[in-house]
């Protein structure tokens, strides 16, 4: 276990890069020392990011739309002690430099989650975003009634306020993409988690590459590679022809794509901002640009989720069968995964016949299962099934 001070030194590293913009960067060092980085917060965070204990805190300026006299404003409230509720900083804090926008902006950004009540973090951020006219309005009155003296029948508030019922529970609530859509906005990076994080399974088992390993990929190469599309432009060649400009960005960073007028034309009606896709290409590396991927497919997440491979094992003529299938098995259940397999085998007369096998039965494509089956003669083919066919048992 390293000593505090020395936790304290990363910590402080950390925070300066985090400052300096190297986001996604250090955002991954800071995961790999396991160090969180917690979304802003009203009653911890400061103008920068603020070293805790084992974490880092989300600075207020880092909020897109927060200026230096937003958060001046919402340090000096707090000295009177920390925000109790929504409504609470909504009275406190000095609206003239908070305005509405700038309420949208912190919720977005969950500066407001340590104040939440049972509700998960989307259903809280959501009733939020839908009760700020309502806090404002609240404030504004609160205010005026104590410069006019009238702050209810004894000229003073109440000092007890039941808080937590302050946001109706039925008020309408965000689903977790429009939380992370949400939060990007406001931060420029997902804190909270990442729309790709439910489709890991599917990107592997694609052989999907990260942003972070095309660097070390031979320039040229084939690859495949899944995020979210983002900074999409759609530009025009000099004959007139429209190509489409865009960053995938998945957990690590970001890769620029680009589509030429013919792949443009075959995918336009896909190609959308914050749109979770893979895109397949050719990589091209230089030493005064990023890795960029020349792009001739794309397919939503969602619809690649929808389609399945399966591994047809084309097994060698034999008399007997019997000692090549023990193989194979030995050879299939070595590498257990997620892909159906059917085996096609020669008989009498030279009948092709294609069996399925047990579902129970499912392997992870790679390079050793494909050397492993040649070595016993076997061809592999990867063929590409819908889950409805699948459902159905027909492949």
């Amino acid at each position: 276990m390293q000593p505090k001070s020395q936790r304290r030194v990363r910590l402080s590293g950390i925070s300066n890069c985090l400052s300096e913009g190297s986001l996604p960067r250090t955002l991954l060092r800071s995961r790999a020392q396991k160090i969180d980085l917690l979304p802003p917060d009203v009653n911890e965070s400061f103008s920068g990011f603020t070293p805790l204990s084992g974490a880092i805190r989300y600075g207020l300026t880092a909020i897109k739309g927060l200026g230096n006299s937003a958060v001046k404003a919402i340090c000096e409230a707090r000295n009177d002690g920390p925000f109790r509720s929504f409504f609470d900083f909504a009275e406190r804090v000095d609206t003239h430099t908070l305005n509405k926008r700038v309420f949208e902006s912190l919720v977005s950004a969950g500066a407001f989650d340590s104040l939440k009540d049972g509700r998960t973090a989307s259903e809280w951020r959501g009733a939020l975003f839908n009760s700020i006219d309502t806090a404002l309005s609240r404030a504004q009155r609160a205010k005026r009634e104590r410069v006019q003296g009238q702050s209810g029948l004894f000229g003073s508030l109440p000092e007890e306020i039941d808080y937590t019922k302050e946001i109706d529970p039925k008020a309408k609530g965000w689903t977790q993409a429009e939380l992370l859509a949400a939060e990007k906005g406001a931060l420029g990076f997902y804190v909270t988690g990442h729309p790709l994080e439910k489709h890991l399974e599917l990107l592997q088992s694609m052989k999907a590459v990260k942003s972070t390993e095309l660097a070390s990929i031979a320039t040229g190469t084939r690859v495949v590679s899944g995020g979210i599309i983002g900074d999409l432009q759609i530009r025009t060649t000099k004959k007139g022809d429209k190509f489409a400009l865009m960053r995938l960005e998945d957990e690590a960073g970001g890769t620029k794509c680009v589509l030429w007028p013919e792949v443009y034309k075959k995918h336009a009606p896909i190609l959308q901002n914050d749109v979770p896709a893979i895109v397949k290409g050719r990589l091209e590396l230089s030493e005064d640009n990023p890795a960029t991927i020349i792009v001739d497919n794309v397919q939503t997440i969602d619809a690649a989720a929808e389609t399945t491979e399966f591994v047809v094992l084309q097994t060698p003529s034999r008399d007997d069968f019997a000692e090549l299938f023990d193989s194979i098995l030995s050879v299939l259940s070595a590498h257990p995964g997620e892909c159906d397999i059917a085996v096609e085998a020669k008989i009498n007369g030279g009948t092709i016949v294609r069996v399925k096998a047990n579902p129970a039965l499912r392997v992870k494509r790679c390079t050793e299962l494909e050397e492993s089956l040649k070595q016993l003669g076997c061809n592999l083919t990867v063929e590409k099934i819908t889950n409805q066919v699948r459902q159905n048992g027909r492949m």
